[in-house]
């Protein structure tokens, strides 16, 4: 009468040790780079915020805190320096005239995060009429 043998064999165990090594590197590797991920996404939120002020600012001022003509390369306040936390950010803002009673404004926040390559910007634009 056959008997079976109880235990695994060093096959089982050996496929076993590979299948768990393979899914903890794959979990590592995620975990790395939602972190990158996660700082990304709050210097984005923190870029916003700092554009979304500045133009509340230029929406309370008016029409009348506009530069009259609007400067021809449309550059009219920057490039302002701005740290916050970890972010070192550059603020620039941009006026256009459109017509006689109409100009744009564009807030302009430049950064680099260090785990990428190319630097990172938001742009907040509006019109404000006379």
């Amino acid at each position: 009468m056959y008997k079976p043998k109880r235990g695994f064999t060093i096959v089982e165990y050996a496929t076993a040790m590979t299948l768990m090594s393979i899914i903890l590197l794959g979990g590592m590797a995620f975990y790395f780079y939602s972190n990158r991920h996660i700082q990304t996404a709050f210097h984005r939120r923190i870029a916003t915020e700092i554009a979304n002020s500045k133009m509340e600012e230029i929406r309370k001022g008016g029409y009348g805190s506009l530069p009259e003509p609007a400067p021809s390369s449309g550059l009219w306040q920057g490039p302002l320096t701005i740290n916050v936390r970890d972010l070192t950010a550059v603020e620039n803002i941009y006026v256009y005239d459109t017509s006689n009673k109409l100009k744009q404004v564009a807030v302009e926040v430049v950064w680099f995060d260090p785990g990428l390559t190319s630097q990172q910007s938001i742009v907040l634009d509006t019109y404000i009429a006379k």
